[in-house]
């Protein structure tokens, strides 16, 4: 019986809690990092987005552990709050002093913002140092001009440019690798070819070693000088 009168209790907490979520405020400042004229601004601005592309926007500041997925919460957080299908969101973790930025695209978002959310990123992390608020703000101006964000295609096909190299690079090594096998087994094909050519020329019985032994007499001459008187 108390069992069942727990998960009662427990659903009837989960479905409160559920209730209780406002999804019209566009900005959870959880992290305590922005003030209420901040939060009001920002939230002004979000609604210029949404009436313009129809399209939800969310901002989040967090503090979470330094090993927390913040791709992961900001994916969940927009999922199970019941936003809009089509939608971005910018979550800023503050973990151990250190900004965690994420970004994350929903439904239409996803071909709008494509090739174009690590330059959003790296922009944002440029603006920190102004403060949480002025992060976000550029964040919102990036995504109301998303078609003005310049994209570096150098980056953007630095990997296609790289296997491109590598495969290259790749095919002129065992080109050469294979070339100098072929020149070595040419070599030591004619090698022994010439070998066997000139045993060929030798039959037997035709070659015939001499070994000479020659002695050498020597002989001792004696003088014998007589005086004479």
């Amino acid at each position: 019986m108390k069992k069942i009168i727990f998960g009662i209790m427990f659903t009837f907490l989960c479905i409160c809690s559920v209730s209780a979520f406002d999804n019209t405020l566009k900005v959870y400042d959880y992290a305590q990092e922005l003030s209420n004229t901040e939060e009001e601004l920002l939230k002004s601005k979000i609604d210029k987005y949404i009436e313009k592309y129809n399209m939800d926007m969310v901002i989040v500041t967090v503090k979470h552990h330094e090993n927390y997925d913040t791709n992961k919460y900001a994916n969940d957080f927009y999922t199970y709050n019941d936003f809009d299908t089509n939608g971005i969101i910018l979550v800023i973790d503050l973990s151990n002093h250190k900004e965690n930025i994420s970004i994350e695209t929903f439904g239409q978002a996803k071909s709008m913002y494509q090739n174009k959310v690590d330059v959003m990123i790296n922009n944002i992390n440029n603006t920190l140092n102004k403060g949480y608020y002025y992060a976000a703000d550029k964040f919102i101006d990036m995504s109301l001009n998303y078609e003005n964000i310049k994209i570096n295609k150098l980056d953007n096909n630095s990997n296609t440019y790289l296997t491109i190299f590598l495969i290259v690079l790749f095919s002129i090594l065992f080109s050469i690798l294979i070339t100098s096998i072929i020149i070595i087994l040419c070599t030591n094909k004619k090698r022994n070819s010439s070998i066997t050519t000139s045993f060929n020329h030798i039959k037997e019985g035709t070659l015939i070693i001499n070994v000479r032994q020659e002695k050498f007499v020597t002989t001792h001459t004696k003088s014998n000088i007589k005086n004479t008187k």
